[in-house]
This record gives structure tokens, sequence and C-alpha cells, in this order.
């Protein structure tokens, strides 16, 4: 994974540590295994804290039941993980413990050292990073190999974006949260609810979908990046065109769940183009080799190619010897033969070819510009990414969903 779904706690510092004895008892059933009521005051008092609130028994009521939900699937990931053969090591919980100290400006030391003084146990923030750390080895253990993009699916994505030219695009962030059986609707959708009113009240919606989202999106806060219309389905779709910026939406009812969907900017569609119409501007170094042995022409050559740093360095060579001569020219990178495409690589600018040798003649070539047609480039590797990034994400879910719904789980709170 690349991210941790872990409270901050700067803010920690503003708050007395709660002295009251705490009582161990069972807050939830899960399976084989049991969410203790100890669990659930560390996180809830870390939810709290984090979000600038005391953690006052009033509030502590308030935010118990999606608390709750969270250990509950937080408890089923580790499991699915232990059933699946994975191991989390103790140097990889120990990077987790870092990249959050991080986080926060601080040592892994002194991160530690803050969570004792509030009385929150290491063994809380350790299990959680287990858990988070498992179930990414879990998706690309067990999903990753599922997820095959064929060209076909390609072209028609090429398609659908060349279709939705003119059409409005949202840079969007989510928040979902699954319903595992018809009778958890009710509950998850207040939760949804209870997220949405304190995203209202000033708490960052990124912060709240690292903590509670169980989307894949999850670990950049929520972010999906620029979605057209169209693209998502149709009761999120349409609330996505009603949102206004900055603003969330109240819980929507998807296929697998309820979502809170938040837009940062709205734009228009560009038609889209293809990579191989940018144009490039090439400047070709011919050396004439004329009376000289092949062995030795080859070595110059190979010599001027090293040592060519840029544009204006291969100018400069080619004023330096009458042998020399530059010649320029434009071309489209669709109309280069494949040998050409692969002596350029990756077309980067002010690189150097390797020569090419004719007739007595070595040639060495370099981009000095190019000039990328406007819209969105239709890159097949990317689109796949993006492409295999969604399919994961829609197996994610649902694959928690159906671990949680097959799961016996009793709630004593």
């Amino acid at each position: 994974m690349r991210g941790f779904s872990l409270l901050l706690v700067l803010v920690f510092f503003a708050f007395p540590v709660m002295a009251e004895q705490r009582k161990e008892s069972i807050a939830a059933v899960v399976n084989q295994d049991i969410v203790t009521t100890t669990d659930l005051k560390d996180r809830a008092e870390m939810l709290l804290k984090s979000s600038g609130k005391a953690p006052s028994s009033e509030m502590m009521e308030r935010v118990k039941t999606q608390v709750l939900e969270g250990l509950i699937a937080e408890t089923i990931q580790i499991q699915e993980s232990k059933r699946q053969g994975v191991v989390v090591t103790d140097e990889e919980v120990e990077g987790g413990f870092k990249k959050i100290a991080e986080g926060n400006k601080m040592t892994v030391e002194q991160f530690k050292g803050i969570l004792k003084k509030q009385g929150i146990r290491l063994s809380s923030i350790e299990r959680q990073i287990r858990a988070q750390l498992g179930w990414g080895k879990v998706i690309q253990q067990v999903l990753r190999p599922r997820v095959v993009i064929g060209p076909s699916e390609i072209a028609a994505e090429k398609s659908r974006m060349q279709a939705a030219s003119g059409k409005r695009e949202y840079f969007a962030a989510e928040i979902f949260i699954p319903v595992s059986a018809p009778s958890d609707d009710a509950r998850v959708r207040a939760l949804a609810q209870t997220l949405a009113a304190q995203i209202r009240k000033g708490k960052p919606f990124p912060q709240i979908a690292r903590e509670q989202s169980q989307s894949a999106s999850a670990a950049q806060g929520g972010m999906m990046g620029w979605v057209a219309e169209g693209q998502l389905e149709p009761a999120l779709d349409k609330a996505l065109a009603a949102l206004p910026e900055d603003k969330v939406s109240d819980p929507i009812k998807g296929e697998d769940g309820y979502y809170l969907l938040y837009v940062r900017d709205v734009r228009t569609a560009e038609s889209l183009s293809d990579a191989g119409d940018a144009v490039l501007s090439i400047r070709e170094l011919m050396i004439d080799g004329t009376g000289l042995r092949d062995r030795d022409m080859k070595a110059e050559a190979e010599r001027i190619s090293k040592d060519l740093t840029g544009c204006v360095d291969i100018t400069k060579v080619a004023a330096s010897d009458k042998r020399y001569k530059l010649a320029e020219r434009q071309v489209s990178i669709s109309e280069l033969t494949d040998s050409e495409k692969t002596r350029f690589g990756s077309f980067d600018i002010g690189r150097a070819t390797a020569p090419i040798y004719a007739a007595n003649k070595a040639i060495i070539s370099m981009v000095c510009a190019r000039s990328d047609p406007k819209g969105p480039m239709a890159n097949d590797s990317a689109i796949e990414r993006k492409l295999g990034l969604q399919r994961l994400d829609l197996l994610q879910k649902r694959y928690l969903r159906d671990l949680v719904g097959a799961a016996y789980i009793e709630r004593r709170l």
C-alpha cells in the first residue's frame, strides 16, 4: 500500500490524558476473533483528537458506531491476510510507523512517546498498520492476476474518450462504505451521513477518506482524478453533475454500498489526440568518413555521440569541421520508421542517438523540440493502467463485501 489511513496526532498536545480506568470487555465478535472496548476506545480517541475535539463521553458515544465498523472490517482483513498466507514483517510495520511519524514531522521515538503519554497503546496502531499492509498484499496476490486489459478494451476506452469531447469532466474524490447485507443498509447510510456532517463542519475530506473509505482510492485521500459524464454508474453520475465545487454530497446509494462524492474542479473535455501526432524537430549530424578506415570513422562517430550534451552542442560540433554537415527536419512520430522509433526511444529532447552507418558516412540524430497536439493523449499504456486500476478497485470492493457478508459478526454495543 502507498499510504496509511492513520490519524495525525500533532493536535494531541491540546488535550489532557483521559484518566478514567479502562474496563476491558467485548465490543464485537468477528468470526473467531474479538474487538475489545479498549480497541474501540483507542481508535475513538484518536479520531476525535485528530478532528480537534476533546474526547468527552458524549463525543465518544457519537463516534463509536463508525469506529466499531472500521475495526470490524479491519479484523476481517487481518483474518483474510492470514488465510492467504500473507506475512507482514516487523520491519514493514516499523516502516509504517516511520511514515506516519514523518508525516507529523517527528521521529519514530517522538511519535511513539506522544502515543504513550496520551494513553494510546502502540499495539492498536501496529494492528492498523499490519491490517493495511496485509490487505494490500492480499489484493496484489489474489486479485491483481485477475486483471487483464486487452487491446479491444483499450480501443473501446479510446472511443469513449473521443465521444466525450465537449462534455463536462469532474476532478472528483470519493468515500465508499460497503453494504454487505440488506440488514446493514440503514446503519451504513447513517454512518455516511455522519461522515458528510463531519466534512461540512470542517474535517478534511481526504482525512476521512483515508480513515473510512473502503475504495482503492482511500490511500490517495479518495481522489479519483478526472471523471467524465457517463463514466460512473447512473446514480453517481447524476449526483456528480448536480454537485457544486468544494461541496460534499449527501450519501448516494450505489450498487455495492454508499458513496460520498466531492468535486474539486470542472472542465470541458477536449478531443482525444494520438501520441503519434506529436511533431518532432530533429537535427542530424552527418560525418563524412571518406578516406578513413571503417573502424576509425566508427570510433570518431561514437566519441562524438557520447560527448554531445544537447542541441546547442550538436550545432557547435557541426561547425567545427568541414567534414561535418548538419541537417534539420520536422516529422511526426507516426511517420518515423520502426527502426527510427527504436533509436529515439522515449524521444528525450537533447539526447544523441547511437550512430548509424552507410556509404562512408555516420549519422547522429537528436530530438531538439517536440510539439504535442492539443487534448489528452491516447497513450495505450496509460489507458491500460487506468482501466486496470478501475477493475482492481471494483474487485477489491466486492471481495471485502463478500468477506464481511460471509463473516459471523456479533455487535455487543
